[in-house]
């Protein structure tokens, strides 16, 4: 009888490659792994709004107001918090592969002490968990359903809570790395996940659009934490028109997700389909993929609906009750002037939207959506 080899791995897949390694090639800081924030003439930066002071009891601050106003995103830490340090799984061959948790459930949340950084923090935190939970739940899963995990064969799966679950398995053969679409996306589309998921990311270059499915679906997660935690704000503000402001600031750039990881997640598969058409009816027939993709898609367009919609609400009452004004302009500058200042502060809201919103809906994807539809 054949002897079985034992591996261990930590992390995001088989190589060994850490959640945090392949979605943070920046450095982090602020809002995660990218701060946007613009700073248009005669428009302050909002770095003068108070935030909080800081305390030694701010991460347990942090930990029970996310527990209050996010409770999906408190479930899927403490989902991560309860799984055992190893997870074991067997491939193809005589390989017995061990999963070992890559980072600890809170990880993110060192050095930052003022709660509006906090929040950020864990924003980034919820994401890199959320990455980390991709692998760990495809190992339990394949532990509870007996089944092989494949070395050839891009794996991941991809939960939505309440009740979708979505297995993935699909050659690594017939995908190809993000990077082959450098050259194809034009200057003035290059955003900012351009380097970071297209000239770069382990996990994109390997897994290719699976890779970048993955991350959409983590974006989603880190968004919908930002979505909940708008009160949590106006908690540590000076006035709820402050908390509003600055829960506007720090979610953008998340929020903006949606559209640029959608656009990349498009243009690869609009590549596939004209270059490397066997592929591409590969991918299109397989159902676990289409129907995540159209999944995460759906819920997380929802979710920008809500979002722009709830900046509107709010700006519509702040207005009425708050001496300082408020407002939104068409260009899609959020700005705030208070009664007793001439400055204004400003950020704008969704930045890359307007660059890519009308090629989304365009005719460029029309066909190729009929593919992919929404679920």
């Amino acid at each position: 009888m054949k002897n079985k080899f034992r591996l261990f791995i930590i992390g995001f897949i088989i190589f060994g490659i850490c959640p945090v390694l392949s979605h943070a090639q920046v450095n982090v800081d602020g809002a995660g792994v990218r701060d946007k924030q613009v700073k248009p003439d005669g428009v302050q930066n909002p770095s003068s709004q108070p935030s909080g002071q800081p305390s030694g009891d701010n991460i347990e601050w942090v930990k029970n107001a996310s527990k209050k106003h996010s409770p999906a995103s408190w479930d899927l830490l403490m989902k991560y918090e309860k799984m055992p340090p190893e997870i074991e799984g067997q491939r193809k061959g005589w390989w017995i592969v061990t999963m070992k948790k890559p980072v600890s459930t809170f990880d993110q949340l060192n050095g930052e002490n003022k709660k509006a950084d906090l929040i950020d923090r864990m924003a980034l935190n919820v994401r890199v968990v959320d990455l980390a939970l991709q692998r760990h739940d495809l190992f339990q899963y394949a532990k509870d359903k007996k089944l092989q995990l494949d070395w050839d064969n891009a794996e991941v799966l991809l939960n939505l809570p309440p009740d979708k679950s979505y297995y993935i398995s699909f050659p690594i053969k017939s995908l190809f790395p993000s990077v082959q679409l450098t050259e194809l996306i034009p200057k003035d589309r290059k955003t900012f996940f351009f380097d970071t998921y297209i000239k770069g990311g382990t996990i994109t270059q390997r897994f290719g659009v699976i890779g970048l499915l993955e991350e959409y679906h983590g974006y989603y997660f880190g968004s919908k934490y930002y979505f909940d935690m708008l009160d949590a704000y106006k908690t540590i503000e000076t006035s709820d028109t402050d908390g509003f402001f600055e829960w506007a600031r720090s979610s953008q750039s998340t929020m903006s997700a949606f559209y640029e990881l959608d656009y990349l997640i498009r243009e690869y598969l609009l590549y596939m389909k004209e270059q490397r058409p066997a592929d591409y009816d590969a991918l299109k027939s397989y159902r676990p993929f289409v129907e995540a993709y159209g999944a995460v898609r759906s819920s997380y367009e929802s979710l920008i609906d809500q979002y722009l919609a709830l900046v509107d609400t709010e700006i519509k009452r702040l207005n009425s009750i708050d001496r300082s004004r408020i407002g939104l302009d068409s260009n899609g500058l959020l700005w705030i002037k208070s009664q007793n200042n001439r400055n204004i502060t400003g950020t704008y809201v969704l930045s890359d939207r307007e660059k890519l919103i009308a090629l989304l809906k365009g005719d460029r994807y029309r066909a190729l959506m009929k593919d992919f539809p929404k679920m």
